[in-house]
């Protein structure tokens, strides 16, 4: 919504989108859990892992070297 909101009023975003006004203001304040949070660093990192093993590593040595990295 926060991407459209300057090109359309966001009383007509919430209708078309089925949000409702708390949900809105709930979902801003909702911090990202811890999961969400270990799947992004997981997210940085598996692609800087497995091209310096010229990506012939296989999920086993990948994990082994998050790891050792400290992931």
């Amino acid at each position: 919504m926060a991407d459209h909101a300057r090109q359309h009023p966001i009383t007509v975003l919430r209708r078309v989108l089925e949000v409702v006004r708390s949900g809105e203001y709930a979902w801003k304040r909702a911090q990202s859990s811890a999961r969400t949070q270990r799947a992004s660093v997981l997210r940085d990192q598996i692609p800087v892992v497995f091209p310096a093993s010229r990506q012939t590593s296989g999920r086993p040595r990948v994990h082994a070297a998050l790891r050792t990295d400290g992931v």
